[in-house]
C-alpha cells in the first residue's frame, strides 16, 4: 500500500506502483542518501520508505499539492519550477541524488513548486507525518535535517544573488562550475559530465536567453575552456570559470568587455595551435 499521496499526483504514483512496489528504504539507507549520520537513538527504528520510479517527462508533484509527502532522490536528474502570475515558467533548480525535494511546502502545508523528471528517476517517498515522529525521537536527526533545509535556502539565495549581479558569462561559467562540483560530491568526474536539462531550461534558470546561452557557450567551446559533444561537457579550464566570477558586475558595461578582452588572452595561452584545431559543433541541447 502505498503512503498518503495528493490527489492531482496519485494516478502517477498509481502507474509506477507495480514498477517500485518491492523497492524500500531502512532509516540508515536515507540518512546515507542525505549524506547525514544515523543518530543512535534511531538504530532500533524499523520506518521503512517506498521507492517510486518516475520516467522521463513524468510528474512528480504539482503545485498547490498538500503537504503529505517530501521526496528524495535516489538517482536520475528532475528540474523544479514555479509559474509567475502571467503564467510563466520560472526554473527554481535541478534536483539530483540525495536532494530533498518539497521543503519549501511545509510553511504553508502545500506544496509551492512542481517538479518533473529530466531522465528515468527513482525517487523515495518520505511522509512528513514519519518525518516528524522521527525529529522527535532524535534531536539529532532533526537538527540534521535542519541542516538540509537551510542549505536549500543558502542555494535559493545565492542564486538570486547571481541572477542581479554576475553578468552573462559569469552565469554560464558558474553554472557549468557548479554542476561539476556537484557531479563530484556524487563520486563522478567534475570535468565531464551530461547536461540533462535542455538549452531552454538552462536560459531560463540563469536568467537570460537562450540565444546568450548557445553563444557564450560556443565561445567557451571555441576558445578551449571547455568542449561540447551534444549533451556532454568536458571542462579543461575550471580557473578560466571562476575567474569569470571576479569580473562579474552587470553595473558597468564598459568594464566589463575590457574584462573579456583580457580574459580571451588569456585564454589564447592554453589554446591549441590553429594547424591541431577543428572546427567545434554548437551546442545542441534542446
Amino acid at each position: 500500500m502505498l503512503p498518503a499521496i495528493a490527489h492531482s499526483t496519485r494516478h502517477a504514483f498509481q502507474h509506477n506502483e507495480l514498477r517500485s512496489k518491492e523497492l524500500w528504504s531502512s532509516v540508515q539507507e536515507v540518512c546515507d542518501l542525505l549524506r547525514i549520520n544515523r543518530p543512535l537513538d534511531l538504530y532500533e527504528d524499523s520506518s521503512r520508505f517506498q521507492h517510486v520510479r518516475f520516467k522521463a517527462g513524468q510528474t512528480v508533484n504539482l503545485n498547490n499539492d498538500p503537504l503529505e509527502n517530501l521526496f528524495l532522490v535516489n538517482c536520475g536528474f528532475l528540474k523544479s519550477s514555479m509559474t509567475d502570475d502571467l503564467d510563466k515558467e520560472l526554473v527554481l533548480s535541478f534536483p539530483m541524488k540525495g536532494d530533498l525535494i518539497g521543503v519549501d511546502s511545509i510553511h504553508l502545508q502545500h506544496h509551492q513548486s512542481q517538479t518533473m523528471a529530466l531522465s528515468d528517476c527513482d525517487i523515495i517517498l518520505v511522509p512528513y507525518s514519519t518525518l516528524q515522529e522521527l525529529c522527535k525521537k532524535s534531536e539529532q536527526f532533526g537538527h540534521a535535517i535542519l541542516q538540509i533545509m537551510s542549505r536549500e535556502i543558502v542555494r535559493e539565495r545565492y542564486m538570486l544573488g547571481v541572477q542581479r549581479s554576475l553578468s552573462a558569462e559569469a552565469k554560464v561559467g558558474r553554472f557549468l562550475y557548479m554542476m561539476g562540483e556537484r557531479y563530484a560530491q556524487l563520486g563522478y568526474s567534475s570535468r565531464r559530465f551530461n547536461l540533462r536539462m535542455s538549452r531552454n531550461e538552462i536560459a531560463n534558470y540563469l536568467g537570460v536567453a537562450i540565444e546568450t546561452v548557445s553563444r557564450i557557450l560556443s565561445v567557451f567551446h571555441r576558445l578551449g575552456v571547455i568542449t561540447v559533444n551534444q549533451r556532454e561537457i568536458v571542462i579543461i579550464d575550471p580557473a578560466f570559470l571562476t575567474d569569470l566570477l571576479k569580473f562579474s558586475s552587470t553595473k558597468d558595461r564598459s568594464a566589463e568587455r575590457c574584462t573579456q578582452k583580457s580574459q580571451l588572452g588569456t585564454v589564447n595561452k592554453f589554446a591549441k595551435p590553429k594547424q591541431q584545431q577543428r572546427q567545434q559543433p554548437e551546442l545542441a541541447l534542446s
